[in-house]
């Protein structure tokens, strides 16, 4: 079987550009650590998805997903897709940030777009899409966000294209 070629017809995965990613809120700062080092002498795929991850519960606890709403509402979020495009390498040392923007928002989802930027070159290294459940942890079900969580996230919510929708 034969993928489509990125960017093709096939994919809906739009990476931004290094301006509309500046653009978003930074939501992690780190930088390239011995350990994330693969044997191609550059950061391990295992890794982006680590720091992609941190930036995302960056995202959240900005729309006061934090520690403390997850102990007091017995709630919190679970990733159930993740796209992930790598455009140019990061190695040891070097300096990253992460970037996210929500772009769409359901009653119980949301679907984040991520960047992640190499800060000492000014380029963009990796672009990421990620969809997240709002869960109840005593069923384990999804959950509706509750009013207050919804309404910071409405507000946080990039402006849509004509012609698309929020999803659930």
């Amino acid at each position: 079987m034969a993928l489509p070629p990125a960017g093709s017809a096939q994919s809906t995965f739009i990476v931004p550009t290094l301006d509309e990613a500046l653009a978003f809120p930074r939501t992690l700062e780190a930088t390239v650590e011995p350990r994330f080092i693969d044997a191609m002498g550059h950061m391990n795929v295992a890794w982006y998805v680590h720091l992609f991850d941190g930036g995302t519960w960056g995202f959240f606890e900005q729309m006061g997903i934090d520690p403390e709403y997850r102990r007091r509402a017995h709630a919190g979020m679970f990733a159930v897709e993740h796209h992930i495009r790598y455009l140019s390498e990061l190695r040891e040392g070097e300096p990253l940030a992460v970037h996210a923007q929500l772009a769409a928002l359901g009653p119980r989802s949301l679907r984040l777009r991520l960047a992640m930027i190499d800060t000492s070159r000014h380029k963009l290294s990796a672009a990421a899409e990620v969809v997240g459940v709002h869960i109840d942890l005593g069923t384990r079900r999804s959950a509706p966000f509750p009013d207050e969580i919804a309404a910071r996230l409405r507000a946080a919510l990039a402006p849509q294209a004509p012609g698309t929708q929020d999803g659930d």
